[in-house]
């Protein structure tokens, strides 16, 4: 059964190719599960974001860790670090140059996508996974997961006391479900990169951490997920799901999912993904 062990025991998780949405099906669910070894390092839980600049086309992308690891100084963000506030949010772009300004990505306090705070985009009244349609002069970013409702989302659950204990559970949505079971935790953000830290409220010990930043390929965010406990007991079936809509532009409300690399990743045949839908809701 994949679990955590007490002292910061860690999980990590590499898909190549996870899912893409081009113009044509809705939403997609994605569930993994953390492998069962122990280590006494910070638990890493990697989950990658990128959007591509090709017209009409946006990629949901798992980027193995060792060839793109977050390429900017997220000490900064930290630097920079709040406690979290019910407005908090932020919009990051993938240059320090606005000229260079291709792709923008909306991150609320709690690491969930789809802010409305500092929202650039043209289609919608919050920014997600945005790509630019004009230029540099007039801009025109227009976004991926925020026409229709703002339903991307993230959620944890875990078992306490070595599998014996309280089956406990977090999550952070805008329209999908809300925010729910957490507390506590900082928000900071620098142009290129964002970073959220919370807890689950039930057991404030394991804390998660989303950090989005540019990546080493082109056009492309991505985001690192960290799943820490730092408590003295080990932590069971230790699951972690990402959820959105997707309505890629220009033809919104047109689009379809696939999935690539899933079948390789499955528990079943020995990785983390647990479950995969192109159906998020």
């Amino acid at each position: 059964m994949p679990h955590l062990a007490p002292e910061h025991a860690a999980v990590a998780v590499r898909n190549d190719r996870l899912m893409r949405a081009r113009n044509v099906s809705r939403n997609a669910s994605l569930r993994a599960s953390a492998p069962p070894f122990h280590s006494p390092l910070g638990a890493t839980f990697p989950l990658h974001i990128g959007i591509f600049a090709m017209p009409a086309t946006a990629l949901f992308r798992g980027l193995s860790s060792r060839r793109f690891g977050l390429a900017l100084a997220l000490s900064a963000a930290v630097a920079s670090a709040y406690t979290l506030d019910a407005n908090a949010g932020a919009v990051i772009f993938n240059s320090l140059n606005p000229t260079s300004q291709t792709v923008a990505l909306g991150v609320n306090d709690q690491g969930h996508l789809n802010t409305r705070d500092g929202n650039v985009v043209t289609n919608a009244s919050a920014t997600g996974i945005a790509l630019n349609f004009g230029d540099a002069v007039s801009p025109d970013y227009r976004d991926a997961t925020s026409p229709g409702c703002l339903c991307e989302g993230w959620g944890l659950a875990v078992t306490l006391n070595g599998g014996l204990g309280d089956r406990v559970s977090g999550f952070a949505g805008v329209d999908s479900g809300g925010i729910g079971g957490l507390t506590g935790g900082t928000f900071g953000a620098t142009t290129t990169s964002a970073t959220s830290l919370v807890s689950l409220f039930e057991e404030p010990r394991i804390s998660i951490t989303h950090e989005y930043g540019v990546s080493l390929a082109p056009n492309t965010f991505q985001g690192n997920v960290t799943i820490r406990n730092n408590s003295a007991e080990t932590i069971t079936d230790v699951v972690y799901r990402r959820a959105m809509d997707w309505d890629v532009p220009p033809t919104e409300f047109s689009e379809f999912v696939t999935h690539q690399g899933i079948e390789a990743n499955l528990v079943a045949r020995g990785g983390n993904v647990r479950f995969a839908s192109d159906n998020g809701f």
